[in-house]
């Protein structure tokens, strides 16, 4: 059977292929990697950028056109404000050191989108060697401590109980902290499982969830529900940001007083919501002045929390 041969590029497939070359260039990427968003093996993005590709080279350029559209897109975007050490996120640091220094169990609790979870992140990059753990709708005791143990480079094909001895060995005297955040999702079991680990290992451990989590616990007030709060060492509630702390997360933004007033209205002391509605009102305005009116209808396209 005859080998098919490549058709000739058309110029605009030449421009794309280019394109994409240096894309891939520019990020840094194995042919593997820029293949996946083309739905292609690297072999065949390979044999495409050579020219010597004889299958449907139109289709991929097509994708590769799309592709870059999006990235085009995703660049020109505003992006996110840097971390800001707002009161809630300088709360949550202390308490991390506190726990991390001390050896100690604690809780932290909020209402979503106050920036716990952001906060905790900033610890991890301050502090490399900590564990963080987002518990998630699916965390049983053994998927948890997969997490912990692929950290910890242990292998994770031992039983719950020989894993968990594990972990806690390795953890002992290591000065590691880890963090469970999303501890709203977990349950006795796992708790137990949690609570059992920081006994053995006798390292920090930081719990982050909702005010609902420790409300629920305290109406369900099983034996391993009381094991686990007495072993807390304690709980803070983060209260929702502050003017001064909205305005810090605003400074990213050009913004005239009465947009800065809608903006902290409108965000109700909630930091996720406030980012959001900032990032879709620079979107809205694009080019233009970012104004009262572009903020209010902005928050408003929100979903209320």
């Amino acid at each position: 059977m005859e080998k098919l041969k490549a058709k000739p590029l058309t110029e605009s497939q030449r421009r794309v292929i280019e394109a994409y070359r240096v894309l891939m260039e520019q990020k840094g990427q194995s042919l593997r990697e820029a293949a996946r968003p083309l739905r292609v093996a690297g072999s065949t993005l390979s044999q495409v950028l050579s020219g010597s590709y004889a299958g449907n080279v139109g289709a991929i350029c097509s994708r590769m056109g799309k592709y870059l559209a999006r990235e085009k897109r995703r660049k020109s975007a505003p992006g996110r404000p840097p971390f800001c050490r707002t009161s809630v996120a300088l709360d949550v640091l202390d308490i991390c050191r506190d726990a991390h220094a001390l050896r100690l169990p604690v809780l932290i609790t909020g209402a979503s989108g106050s920036g716990r979870t952001v906060a905790l992140k900033e610890y991890c990059r301050q502090e490399p060697a900590t564990i963080y753990v987002a518990a998630g709708p699916y965390a049983r005791p053994k998927a948890l401590l997969d997490v912990m143990a692929a950290a910890l480079e242990i292998e994770a094909g031992s039983g719950i109980h020989r894993l968990r001895g594990l972990i806690a060995q390795t953890l002992e005297d290591a000065d590691r902290l880890v963090i469970v955040d999303e501890i709203d999702y977990v349950g006795e079991y796992t708790l137990q499982t949690l609570r059992m680990l920081a006994d053995a290992a006798h390292c920090g451990i930081v719990y982050c969830g909702t005010r609902a989590f420790l409300e629920k616990l305290r109406r369900r007030r099983s034996a391993t529900i009381e094991q686990f709060l007495n072993r807390l060492a304690f709980a803070h509630d983060c209260p929702p940001l502050a003017d001064e702390d909205m305005d810090m997360l605003l400074a990213a933004s050009p913004l005239d007083a009465r947009c800065r007033e809608i903006a902290r209205m409108m965000a109700a002391g909630c930091a996720r919501r406030l980012v959001n509605g900032m990032l879709l009102a620079r979107r809205m305005a694009g080019e233009g002045e970012l104004t009262a009116q572009v903020v209010q209808r902005a928050f408003k396209r929100l979903l209320k929390g």
